[in-house]
Formats: structure tokens, sequence, C-alpha cells
């Protein structure tokens, strides 16, 4: 089976779990956030900022190596399993005991136990890592996809439950844990891999130095992309923190399903070909315009929707995060193009350079938070965000680019025209809002706006003939003809 037609199967099924997995997720966090108050979401946004700093150490990238590793060896394999187990086995007891200083901070006694309890996630999630390597590795995305439903589905159910039973914020503390713990179950039933008593540094030596560059980067990246929950929980209200962090969520949901469904499987097809410069590069454009195919009319369509959405679905509670999802899509919008760019340091082995450029980064982010901050209000933080994002595009698509020798223009090409037809498609749908009569109700305005904008950028993409829709039809049907011999042949 060649590179193409594995990437394509992979693709395919990692689209399949991510977007069943993406509709199930917004049915829920719909569901939810009707069921719970803005400081419940505040709480929980509160702890996840030191236990997501903290997740960033978690695996040491180490997952990330082996993948990228041609033929990483048993006992490599088996050092990397047990050293992360111990380290997060050491995070765990040490955030259980940091818990209650945590809840001085932010000056909610309530967080003790939720940080307390949310540490569980760092021993929960890394005995998973070692055999979903091997799963992405040998591109087994038909297993991955269906653990990945399973257990948003059952998490779901879990919290809906406790969230129906009175149970506040501790029905969301208990989603991550059921979601973490049943995803990394099913993907030991699933992988044939198993851990030796062999442990040596000496065997894991590259793997260790490839991953220490690689969370470095997580490291300063989580604390930009954190800094504001972190500031916000400490110098505003619960309640406005728990409105801008399900804002931001709910903003970078359909991006990550998307860039994740693609990442899983792209990393291990770039590993395999890194000596193949041009090769690497022109597979790196088509999947850079497939996927701002997606996302920009999810965007720019949300931008103009923004009020109903919000007034139809999660109630009036949520109005004041309308402004704050309006922002925040210009910034997802730029995120959309400078994601995807980690795989090129991956693939090539320079997860230094990563590293490097993310101190830059996440220094310039981390500053333009602090000043929202200091302006006073989430919008103002949303803002700066957004700003500081527009700003260091050029250099977060050039820098990797000279690895594979790409350019910032390269790209603008690649996605000028899905960005023009998202544009035409989001000014169609506006003139359409301005039409309706202001009675009607949110919901039915609602449904009338994202049906026609789908219709209409539908069109635009086929009579324009872009290069992205008529690249993911051919895909659609080489992978529909591929099931249907598959079929024929049982």
């Amino acid at each position: 089976m060649s590179l193409r037609s594995r990437t394509i199967s992979g693709v395919s099924w990692s689209a399949a779990a991510r977007y069943t997995s993406q509709g199930i997720q917004l049915g829920l966090a719909v569901l939810l956030m009707r069921l719970l108050s803005p400081e419940a979401y505040g709480l929980l946004a509160m702890a996840m900022v030191l236990i997501g700093f903290a997740d960033a150490f978690k695996g040491m990238g180490l997952k990330s190596a082996l993948v990228q590793k041609h033929d990483p060896t048993p006992r490599q394999t088996s050092t990397v399993f047990w050293f992360v187990l111990l380290f997060s086995a050491c995070l765990t007891a040490l955030f259980v005991g940091v818990a209650p200083y945590a809840a001085d901070f932010f000056g909610e006694p309530d967080l003790t136990g939720i940080v307390q309890w949310l540490s569980l996630l760092f021993v929960l999630g890394t005995i998973g890592i070692v055999p979903r390597s091997g799963l992405e590795k040998k591109m087994r995305f038909d297993a991955l996809a269906k653990v990945d439903v399973a257990s948003v589905v059952a998490s779901g159910a879990v919290a809906a439950t406790m969230a129906f039973a009175g149970w506040g914020v501790w029905s969301l503390v208990a989603q991550r844990l059921v979601q973490v713990a049943s995803k990394n179950a099913l993907v030991w039933g699933y992988s044939t891999w198993r851990p030796g008593a062999q442990f040596s540094f000496t065997a894991a030596k590259a793997l260790i130095q490839y991953g220490g560059n690689l969370t470095g980067f997580n490291m300063v990246n989580r604390l930009a992309r954190a800094g504001d929950d972190l500031l916000i929980g400490k110098f505003m209200a619960a309640g406005s923190l728990g409105v801008y962090n399900r804002a931001y969520r709910l903003m970078m949901l359909p991006i990550e399903k998307v860039i994740r469904s693609v990442s899983d499987v792209l990393f291990p097809a770039l590993s395999g070909i890194k000596d193949n410069e041009e090769r690497v590069r022109r597979i790196f454009l088509r999947t850079v315009r497939a996927i701002s195919f997606l996302t920009f009319p999810m965007m720019m369509g949300l931008i103009v929707v923004a009020d109903v959405f919000v007034l139809a679905l999660l109630g009036s509670k949520w109005e004041p995060a309308i402004p704050i999802i309006r922002i925040l899509c210009v910034a997802s919008l730029v995120q959309t193009l400078a994601n995807p760019t980690g795989w090129i340091y991956r693939s090539q082995g320079r997860t230094d350079w990563m590293f490097r450029w993310g101190l830059v980064s996440s220094t310039t982010l981390l500053g333009a938070i602090i000043l929202g901050v200091y302006l006073g209000s989430i919008e103002s933080v949303a803002l700066c965000y957004t700003v500081a994002n527009v700003l260091i595009l050029y250099p977060v698509l050039t820098i990797p680019g000279w690895l594979i020798d790409m350019s910032f223009m390269d790209v603008m090409r690649a996605v000028c025209g899905n960005f023009a037809a998202a544009l035409t498609m989001a000014g169609g749908v506006y003139a359409l809002g301005l039409s309706i009569p202001a009675v009607w109700p949110s919901w039915i305005v609602l449904a009338l706006q994202v049906g026609v904008g789908m219709g209409l950028y539908w069109g635009i993409a086929h009579v324009c003939n872009l290069s992205a829709y008529g690249e993911l039809l051919e895909i659609g049907k080489e992978r529909w003809n591929a099931l249907r011999k598959s079929r024929a042949a049982t």
C-alpha cells in the first residue's frame, strides 16, 4: 500500500473520528453550558491553567520522538514508558501537595479538591503514550477513530448525568478524568505492545534529546496560551474567566479537530519522507490548503452569526461571550496557518528550532495578554491576543519554511482562493441576516443563515473550481473506491 493510499485512508478514518467526536462534543458543550454557570467553567479554567502547564512535561515529547524515529528498539520503547510513567506519578504527587496554594493564589477555596483530582490526569494520560504511538506509526487510524469516539461518548454521558444531578463544576472534572481513562484503556486493548522489564537512559538518549526540545516548546507555548486564563483568573472574576474560556474553546474546537485529524496521519507520513524536501513542501502546502478550505468558512461564518449562535444554543447568560467569539475568530484564521508548522519542525527533526522560536512567539503573545489585562476587560485581552497573532504570522511561516524551501508567499498563494470564497460567503450571510425580521426566533435565524452559508460556499467552490475543493473530492472518490474494493474482496 503506497504512502499516498495509507495517508488518505488514515486521514479518512481520523477525520471521521474527529468530526463525529466534534459533533458529540459540540452537542455536549451546548447542553452543559445551558446547565452550568460561567462561574463553574471559570473554576475549571483556573485549575486547568496549572494542570495544562504541567501537562506539557507529561510525555516529555517522547511520543513524537517514537513516531519520528524509523525503528525504535524494544529497549527504547520500554524505557520511554517507564520514564514517563514515573515522571507523571511525581507530577501527580506534587500537584496534590500544591493544590491549596493554587486555591490561595486565585482566592477560590474550592480549587483545592478540583486540582487534586485533576492531577490524576498526568498518570492516566501517560499510560497510553507508547501504545498509541505504535498504532499511529502503523497508521491504525481505524482503531484510534473508534477509541476517540467511544471515550467522548462515555465521558459525555457521565458529565451530563452529573450536571443534571446538580454536581456543578465536578461534572466537568469527571468528564476529563473519564475521557482520558477510557481512551487509554481502549488503546491498550487495540495495541499488541507491552512494556518489558527494561530501563536504559543510554538506549533512549536520542529520543530524550529530541523530546526535550519538543517539551521545551510545549512548555513556553502553553505559558503563552494559558497566560490569558491565568491573569484573568487572578485579576478578574471567575464568571469573566468562564465567559472568556468558553468563547476561546468554542472558537478553537473546529480548528483543533480538523488540524489534529490531519496531524495524527501527516506527521508519520512526512517523517517517512523527511529527506525529500520538495515532496514534503508539496504535501504540506496541499494539506494547509485543504485545512483552510474547511476552517476559513467556519470562522468567518461564526463571526457573522455569533449573536444568534449564542442566544439560540447557549442562552442569554452567555451573551457577554458574543464579542469575544467574534474577535477570537480572527485569531483562529491566523492559527489555521500557524499551527500546522509544527509538523515541519518535528518531521525534519529540528525541534531545537521549534523551541527557540517558541520562546520568541510565546513572549510576544504573553506580553499582549498582559497589556489586555492591564486595559481591564476580557474584550481587550481577546483583541490584544488577536493582534499579536497577526503580527507574528510572517516569521511563524517563514522560519520553518527555510527547512523545506517554502516561502511566506507560497502559503498565501495556497490559501488565497479559500479566503476569498469564505469572505464572499460571509458577506452573503451577513446580508441575509439584515433582511430577516427581528421578531423571528434566534434558532430559526441561525438555521437559515447556516444553511444558506453552506450552500453558498459550496456553490462558490464548485463554480470557481477551487484547488482544495477538487483535491478533497478526489480524495473522497479514492477512499470510496477503496472501500468498494475492500467490500468486494470480502
